[in-house]
């Protein structure tokens, strides 16, 4: 009897066994031992609206990864940073980290505190304003509306998401300023707004870093990469024609939305006229 039972229990505990190798031997799909594997850091600010911040993307472990957060205007105020819901320690708005083999989620505080318009001498400054072209893709190394002393001369520098690749500053009548992403202004006698101009060149299209629909697309038009033609992805593609450089091959390819061989201002007016098509459409369903 007790043999009997042995004999059974050793069959069983061989079947597992075989089981278990079986499992772990798989010739016709052998696991990648070198398949390196990256991780999203997203970066955004309380309350909401109150800053511009860039560093967003999906990085592998190790890349060293720039965080910046600049507020909207210079009534708010930079209180603290948390990371995944944690207060931490880092005071400046600007810093790098090494990219861990997990995701970050780090989010800029800001207090509210609008000054006084009747302060004395005032009428000395002027209101300086920084945007980035697509808009919301970009930070600053200083508030994005500011009030700045005439003749004060500083050093203004932006900070895009992964995947943007900086145009040049221009100013409101659409002359270049700097080809520089970091360059030293001087604030004229006279409000002022500058424009970072970015296009979209990510490093690899096929695995995308942000778009919505998170599949990458070759559709000419979609200079995003986010499955939609929209007033975005024209302004990507004038910010190209804009810049005067021959596109990459990469580029071209869904910048060139007639299929000419370059990006000129009929692409742009064919990814308009594609945005208000669309628009019809959808209030006629």
């Amino acid at each position: 009897m007790y043999r009997k039972c042995f004999l059974c229990l050793t069959l069983l505990l061989g079947c597992l066994f075989s089981q278990t190798l079986h499992a772990q031997f798989d010739p016709v799909n052998p696991p990648e031992p070198d398949q390196v594997y990256s991780y999203w850091l997203t970066v955004d600010c309380e309350p909401q609206y109150s800053a511009w911040n860039s560093g967003n993307g999906k990085y592998v472990p190790g890349m060293q990864v720039q965080v910046n957060s600049s507020p909207r205007s210079d009534s708010y105020h930079f209180s603290h940073w948390t990371l995944n819901g944690e207060r931490i320690d880092e005071k400046q708005l600007d810093f790098i980290l090494t990219m861990p083999a997990k995701a970050l989620h780090f989010v800029a505080h800001y207090t509210f505190n609008p000054s006084n318009p009747q302060e004395p001498e005032m009428h000395y400054f002027r209101r300086l304003t920084l945007m980035s072209s697509p808009q919301g893709i970009a930070s600053f190394n200083r508030p994005a509306e500011s009030r700045v002393e005439r003749d004060t001369q500083m050093n203004i520098e932006v900070y895009a998401n992964q995947g943007y690749k900086f145009i040049g500053w221009y100013d409101a009548e659409g002359a270049c300023v700097s080809k520089s992403p970091s360059f030293f202004y001087t604030m004229p006698d006279q409000d002022a707004t500058l424009t970072a101009r970015f296009y979209y060149s990510p490093a690899n299209p096929d695995d995308p870093q942000g778009g919505q629909g998170g599949v990458a697309s070759s559709i000419p038009g979609d200079a995003n990469y986010d499955g939609i033609i929209d007033m975005t992805d024209a302004m990507l593609i004038l910010n190209v024609y804009l810049s005067g450089e021959t596109p990459d091959e990469k580029i071209l390819k869904v910048c060139d939305v007639n299929g000419d061989g370059v990006v000129d201002v009929t692409d742009v007016s064919l990814v308009i006229k594609t945005t208000n098509d669309n628009k019809i459409k959808s209030q006629r369903i």
